[in-house]
């Protein structure tokens, strides 16, 4: 990973912290307002459609990525797209889970509102998943973030007034999110109207949508497992332990999706230049890449769960102080996953999708089963240990089979060295920083041959 590359990285991680640490403010609001029960009701009513939405999409956030980078004059044809499909198969599902939730009982003591809501919500999630990877695709990022920003934003606001309304409820907080998440979908489509209007005669390439269904199957496995990873275990919580394990887990669940940016943005940006340079770079790059992951993650990590101890109870209130134990417990999964999105990476940039997917298949079975044992004897604590000892299992994994392919040794994707650091100090340093905010911005990856793109997280 080059400086330049870096640079990126940071630049792109500071503007996705701005929205995760937005995301963290909501939750904070949320919990004051409903205690552990009720953040564990919303958390299941997020949770559920967002765990239906990603079956559906059966991968195709990744050829949206990269069928639109291929052909940026085509996506109006790809927003179009997405929102057909997100009409048709996601209001399909979205009816169908709303019946079966309400057969289920699934919300037990709240009203039927709160079901169809969450009904509401798979289309919602499927539209805005494929829209923002056509946007990726065609070199938009800045917008996406922009819009993804004062998304979250007005959602705090409308959070705050209507808790001094005195109006919040389950199914209020979640018509507001509806309401912002369709707002942020009316902004991206009528963007992509007018960029075609002033670009009329511009070539519009046919839509080429077997093809993209074929790209997208071959990391649906993949893709479906490392979607739900963060979150499924609020779904398997539910489902063994009450509604306040849910609560307390949901809150280290945010922490960790926070320290979990990192990595996510390193492999964005590692995987271009693995497609494209030569093979004997392709394990150097990587090398240098995982052991910088590593490092940051291992220091946010540990800032974080410092940080823990004193904010959890201040910002959510004594009722949630046992999240603190929770939290400490989930970040070596974080480290983990820092190693496991680089080694990912790699193998994607060589044209080996199978190996990462079937390791992140084994590990999602093995995190799912693990929860499931011990989520119904601890509670919210055995959920983080089975996401813990989940990730490590996979690194390692990763680790073995990046070893003999690279002929490296693994060490040296994990051990920092002295140049490292040195240009991690450099990109971090407020003179980087701001070179790389006046450079290019990242853009989504041009693929090079049949290389198969991550999905956008």
């Amino acid at each position: 990973m080059k400086g330049s590359s870096l640079n990126e990285t940071v630049t792109t991680y500071v503007s996705r912290l701005v929205v995760a640490l937005l995301t963290v403010i909501s939750n904070v609001i949320i919990a004051r307002l409903l205690g552990p029960e009720g953040k564990g009701v919303i958390a299941l009513a997020f949770g559920w459609p967002f765990l239906v939405a990603a079956m559906i999409l059966l991968g195709m956030e990744t050829g949206m990525i990269y069928f639109t980078s291929l052909n940026r004059g085509a996506l109006r044809h790809h927003v179009a797209l997405s929102l057909a499909y997100a009409g048709c198969v996601g209001s399909a599902a979205g009816f169908a889970f709303a019946w079966i939730a309400w057969s289920m009982n699934l919300f037990k003591g709240y009203p039927v509102l709160l079901t169809v809501l969450s009904g509401i919500m798979v289309p919602v999630y499927v539209a805005t998943v494929l829209v923002t990877a056509a946007f990726i695709g065609g070199g938009r990022l800045i917008l996406v973030n922009s819009v993804l920003v004062i998304t979250w934003t007005g959602y705090i606001l409308l959070l705050v007034i209507l808790w001094l309304a005195k109006l919040y409820s389950p199914s209020v907080i979640l018509t507001a999110y509806i309401g912002l998440q369709v707002l942020s979908l009316f902004i991206l489509v009528s963007y992509s109207h007018i960029k075609h209007w002033f670009n009329s005669s511009s070539y519009s390439p046919p839509l080429r949508k077997l093809e993209i269904m074929r790209y997208s199957l071959k990391t649906y496995p993949g893709s479906l497992a490392g979607a739900l990873q963060l979150t499924v275990l609020i779904i398997v919580l539910g489902l063994v332990s009450s509604e306040g394990e849910v609560g307390l887990y949901s809150v280290a669940n945010s922490v960790l999706s926070a320290i979990c940016l990192l990595p996510v943005v390193v492999s964005t940006v590692l995987l271009p230049q693995l497609a494209s340079c030569d093979d004997g770079e392709k394990s150097i790059t990587t090398n240098m890449a995982s052991r910088i992951s590593f490092a940051a993650t291992a220091a946010f990590a540990v800032i974080t769960g410092i940080a823990s101890i004193f904010l959890i109870p201040v910002l959510f209130g004594q009722a949630f102080s046992g999240a603190v134990v929770v939290t400490l417990i989930t970040l070596p999964s974080a480290v983990a996953y820092s190693v496991n999105k680089a080694l990912t990476a790699y193998f994607n940039g060589i044209n080996k999708p199978a190996l990462p997917s079937l390791a992140t298949l084994c590990g999602f079975g093995f995190l799912v089963g693990v929860c499931l044992v011990f989520g119904g004897r601890w509670g919210a604590m055995g959920a983080a240990v089975a996401m813990s000892v989940s990730s490590i299992v996979v690194s390692l994994v990763l680790l073995g089979a990046y070893s003999k392919i690279a002929k490296t040794s693994a060490w040296n994707a994990v051990i920092l060295r002295r140049s490292d650091a040195r240009l991690m100090w450099n990109a971090f340093s407020p003179r980087g920083l701001f070179r790389g905010i006046g450079g290019k911005q990242i853009e989504s990856p041009q693929p090079a041959g049949s290389v198969v793109l991550p999905p956008p997280d």
